[in-house]
């Protein structure tokens, strides 16, 4: 794919997005990775184009991330398929 399927953007963690603990929650996180997703596809494909999310194999958290910390997240298509939802 080229790189005008691909998107990068910044997150700054707010109080907002972390958990108990004080570190990024991970639904926060699964939230930020499926925005940039969406960004890239509506790239991608075009804006006019119904977009669905069949499913997101894998997250994989390496360390804690603390509030106050900037993120990067990068989304990018790795395969276009039709898909027929009845």
């Amino acid at each position: 794919m080229s790189e005008d399927h691909e998107i990068t953007t910044h997150r700054l963690i707010l109080p907002a997005d972390a958990n108990h603990y004080g570190t990024l929650y991970a639904g926060s996180l699964l939230k930020y990775g499926l925005e940039a997703a969406y960004a890239a596809a509506t790239r991608g494909v075009g804006s006019k184009a119904n977009l669905m999310l069949r499913r997101v194999l894998s997250v994989e958290c390496r360390r804690a991330v603390p509030v106050g910390a900037l993120v990067e997240i990068q989304g990018a298509i790795l395969q276009v398929r039709q898909c027929h939802i009845v």
